[in-house]
């Protein structure tokens, strides 16, 4: 079974340096409102020619599992509460020089 969709993202990433593209810093937001989500530890994107672009986020989360898009993170059993959740990615681009 295939993780839940939690919403839609863009990703943008940094001018390329002699045709690579650095993985630092790349900003992601919220598709629909434009924020910053600023909770993410790591970032995969899957590109499945046959379906959607996806990308999994490894991020905090909120004391309910649920992904948390800012602020400090939540502490259970002295643990930063966090999880892997997928998300689908609207677009991806270059940051404007």
């Amino acid at each position: 079974m295939e993780p839940e969709i939690k919403g839609s993202i863009v990703i943008e990433w940094p001018q390329p340096i002699a045709g690579c593209l650095p993985g630092s810093p790349v900003a992601i937001s919220d598709a629909l409102t434009g924020k910053p989500i600023n909770t993410v530890s790591r970032l995969t994107v899957s590109a499945d020619p046959a379906s959607l672009v996806t990308a999994d986020l490894t991020m905090l989360a909120n004391l309910d599992g649920e992904p948390a898009y800012d602020g400090p993170g939540h502490a259970r059993d002295g643990e930063i509460v966090q999880g892997t959740f997928r998300f689908e990615v609207a677009e991806m681009k270059a940051r404007a020089v």
